[in-house]
Parts: C-alpha cells; sequence; structure tokens
C-alpha cells in the first residue's frame, strides 16, 4: 500500500485542476463562449488556485493559506451552482458568489486565530491524559 503525505497530493490535484482547466477553456468555452462554460472555468481555476494555497500552507507554514483556499474552494463550488442555473437559463448573480466565500474565509480566519495550536488539531483520548495537538 501507497502512503502518499498531503503535499504530494495537493501538487496533484493542482496539476489535474490546471489539465481541467485547459481543456474546458480550450475545448468548451472559446467554442462555444457559452455561460456555463465560463462558469465551469471559474470554478476549476478556483479549485486550482485552492489547491496552490493549501500547498502554500503545507509547505511554508504560512498559517493564513489555508484560510484563503477554504474561502477559494467555497468560490469555486460557488461557481458550480452558477453554471448549474445558468445551464437551466436562470439568472445568475455574481455578487452573490462572494459572500459565501468571504464569509468561509473570515470564519477560517478567526477560528485559526482563536486556537492556540497554530492548526493543530486536538484529537480527543479516551484514556483519561491530557490531549495533545495531533496525537491519535
Amino acid at each position: 500500500m501507497v502512503l502518499l503525505d498531503r503535499s504530494t497530493l495537493m501538487v496533484v490535484f493542482a496539476v489535474m485542476s490546471l489539465t481541467m482547466l485547459a481543456l474546458f477553456y480550450f475545448d468548451t468555452y472559446r467554442k462555444s463562449r457559452a455561460p456555463f462554460a465560463g462558469w465551469w472555468c471559474r470554478a476549476v481555476g478556483s479549485f486550482f488556485c485552492a489547491a496552490i494555497f493549501y500547498f502554500l500552507r503545507e509547505s511554508s507554514s504560512q498559517a493564513w493559506a489555508s484560510s484563503v483556499g477554504n474561502g477559494v474552494m467555497v468560490l469555486g463550488s460557488g461557481c458550480v451552482w452558477a453554471g448549474a442555473r445558468s445551464l437551466a437559463g436562470r439568472r445568475v448573480r455574481p455578487w452573490l458568489l462572494a459572500v459565501p466565500g468571504g464569509l468561509a474565509s473570515a470564519v477560517a480566519f478567526a477560528l485559526r486565530s482563536s486556537n492556540d495550536t497554530d492548526g493543530q488539531h486536538r484529537l480527543p483520548r479516551h484514556d483519561g491524559r491530557r490531549d495533545r495537538p495531533g496525537v491519535r
């Protein structure tokens, strides 16, 4: 069984999403200029940026990067929703996409600033000993 670390998985996810972005943009969006294809390109681009932020957190220990990555990932999910609405012929309000993404980043920043372990999650112990960061 091959075990991969988070950094390797984030690099693979970033390469995969960049490849998907190129395929969606050059094959689907440039040929049709359909609104749903544009929203899908924005979604995949957001996923690529989120993977870069997550990798930045893993490689250089930038505490803010995972919070921003969470917000960008929520923004990408909103772009998927907007693409589905545009495909159904419904009106899309782009300003509504920024609200959940900004809120996700703000909540992640607030939770990170109140956590004294700098992103390390405290896992519960059932043997009566004191909890330690990262101990399973």
